[in-house]
């Protein structure tokens, strides 16, 4: 690599560090310059900065320079093949030394990956915890299955409102054909 690109990326680099020391991470380890393989054998990559506990990824950062837009597009979509080969929900490509210039996206799981604005990012970090790791995806099914739920629950009260209205009809009814019967048997 050209050293301008190579001063370029350390001084991104240290940006992400600088970043990475403001985010509530004391009891988080922050890995750097981590290979990471994807599936077989000599194919993988290398992540400069992960943040991580005792069992979990939670955010995987690449550093590279903004200087071609092909650069930053393969940069981005080895960052999505990171995510995805180690399941981690949120990742970072910084592209220089501002952050709010750097993409941040969340893995939404099954190869769906969205961009979301740096203080989503920042409030969903700072509140992560295992369970947050479904996907959105899954909770956008509970959030349907919720809301048929409560459509099946108003369409039953309904029902129920009704049935009572029909038996009362009913009754009604057969109240009047009894006192008719009485009327003309007597």
């Amino acid at each position: 690599m050209p050293k301008k690109i190579m001063m370029l990326r350390d001084r991104i680099r240290q940006a992400v560090t600088t970043y990475l020391g403001t985010l509530p991470f004391s009891d988080k380890e922050i890995l750097t310059d981590l290979p990471i393989r994807f599936g077989v054998p000599g194919v993988g990559g290398v992540a400069d900065h992960v943040i991580r506990d005792d069992n979990h990824f939670i955010v995987i950062v690449i550093c590279e320079g903004a200087d071609l837009m092909g650069t930053v597009l393969e940069a981005h979509e080895h960052l999505k093949g990171l995510l995805s080969a180690t399941d981690t929900q949120f990742g970072v490509l910084a592209t220089g030394t501002d952050p709010d210039n750097w993409f941040f996206s969340e893995n939404c799981r099954n190869n769906w990956f969205i961009e979301i604005p740096r203080s989503i990012f920042e409030s969903r970090v700072a509140r992560w915890h295992p369970d947050m790791r479904q996907g959105a995806s899954a909770l956008k099914l509970q959030e349907e299955v919720n809301v048929w739920k409560n459509r099946a629950h108003q369409r039953l009260k309904k029902l129920r409102k009704w049935r009572w209205t029909a038996i009362g009809f009913g009754i009604g009814f057969l109240s009047a054909s009894a006192v008719l019967i009485w009327y003309i048997l007597k």
